[in-house]
């Protein structure tokens, strides 16, 4: 049975309820992580209510008192009980339960919840959410709190920040005789473009594209392109063009598709966006190996400035959520024409602009109202039409050059208004 509930108005919750065979979990535990293992005697018929997080309600909130009790309060202390027994999870990988467990855990190769001996406190991260600088704090990069955290402290926080990050999934498994939950599976995923992919054997390899990853913020996450995946964990439906999402698991890394959805982009509201009427908030998610032109806000904004509005797109979401991850023009040949449109909108917009040489519009004649720009204002937006123009002509340039080319040509355009910005933002008028 399959249907949707609505739990004091606070979010979305996709109930799935069916019976599986669930195998429980020994300990396999090292100085970092504890990875889940299947334990046969402990294996039970067992329900499943998989949450969508909607970015407020956190699973200790009061609309998951039910599945822990039933009483208020309840949900705040069983997923505290869970923590303290060991049946909560990430990528499937346990969350300590006691402090003697790790004084460092990871998901997906990146810090995300540690002793600090400097600061004498717990911290932890959530995707770009930092809490307490982790063993080594470097004072140059941003998004850290000091606040004295106990382990217990950090740890709960650390579940209940991730269980309320939209477009996330929670899962409670239920103990089929009382119906209240008995393990909690949360997940942490990593987002990526997929330029080429390769399978050599057991071993799978992709690369994201050639730009440079932020190095400014902690925790430092992993480069997808120097990471082997288990082709056994590879979804065989992605191909060049795609997005994926990936993970570490105990039995290695994984890789699995976006889901594509296609059709006429708007931007409803921010963050949220309608994609042929079906409208969907963008997941709240990592981007970190994610090329800046397919991210949802940075193709946006070039989409619009450029005219390209009208132009069918492809929405890449999470494959358990549906919230979108970014977007794409739905391949090469789409890309290179949505770029050939650009262009020829970029050129347009030169148009009735005079050249001022002295850079202030008092050497242009005209009536009122007639437009000028500065020479180097005017340099620089033809030097970006140049080079998106090479882009289109390049016979390898592929969808993620194209896509590139449109994004910096509509960095180059820019805006008027309150804030200007590039080429139209540099216009004066008489």
């Amino acid at each position: 049975m399959k249907c949707k509930l609505a739990m004091a108005g606070l979010l979305a919750i996709l109930l799935m309820v069916g019976m599986f065979a669930f195998a429980g979990c020994g300990d396999d535990t090292t100085t970092e992580t504890t990875a889940s293992a299947p334990d046969e005697a402990a294996s039970a018929e067992a329900e499943v209510v998989t949450i969508i997080a909607d970015a407020e309600t956190m699973i200790t909130d009061e609309a998951f008192d039910e599945y822990f009790g039933g009483n208020p309060g309840d949900a705040l202390t069983g997923v505290v009980a869970l923590l303290d027994a060991g049946e909560v999870y990430v990528n499937n990988l346990k969350v300590p339960a006691t402090e003697s467990d790790t004084t460092l855990y990871q998901v997906n190769s990146i810090d995300a919840l540690w002793f600090n001996e400097d600061l004498d406190t717990w911290g932890y991260a959530v995707h770009k959410y930092v809490f307490n600088f982790g063993p080594v704090p470097p004072p140059e990069l941003r998004g850290v709190t000091y606040l004295p955290k106990t382990f217990e402290e950090a740890r709960l926080e650390f579940v209940q920040n991730l269980s309320q990050r939209l477009g996330r999934t929670v899962t409670l498994t239920l103990d089929p005789e009382t119906g209240q939950a008995n393990r909690i599976d949360l997940v942490e995923w990593e987002t990526v473009y997929i330029r080429a992919i390769e399978t050599h054997g057991s071993t799978t390899t992709i690369d994201r594209g050639d730009y440079t990853l932020e190095t400014d913020r902690y925790p430092v996450r992993s480069d997808v392109n120097k990471v082997a995946f288990v082709t056994d964990n590879v979804d065989p439906s992605i191909k060049t063009g795609d997005f994926a999402v990936w993970w570490l698991g105990p039995d290695g890394w994984h890789l699995d598709r976006a889901e594509p959805l296609a059709g006429i982009l708007e931007n409803v509201e921010k963050k949220t966006y309608s994609v042929d009427g079906d409208v969907r908030k963008e997941a709240d998610c990592s981007r970190f190996n994610l090329a800046t032109s397919v991210r949802p806000t940075q193709f946006y904004t070039a989409f619009t400035r450029l005219g390209l509005t009208g132009l069918e797109a492809t929405a890449w979401c999470m494959p358990d959520s549906g919230n979108p991850i970014g977007f794409t023009y739905g391949g090469s040949e789409g890309a290179k024409a949505a770029l050939e449109l650009a262009l020829a909108n970029a050129e347009a917009a030169k148009t009735d602009v005079n050249v001022s040489a002295a850079g202030d519009g008092s050497d242009v004649s005209g009536d009122s109202g007639t437009q000028w720009v500065g020479q180097e204002a005017l340099d620089a937006y033809n030097a970006a039409i140049a080079a998106a123009q090479a882009t289109y002509d390049e016979p390898l340039s592929a969808e993620l050059d194209y896509t590139a080319a449109i994004y910096d040509l509509g960095m180059a355009y820019g805006q008027g208004g309150d804030e200007p910005q590039g080429f139209i933002g540099s216009i004066g008028v008489k």
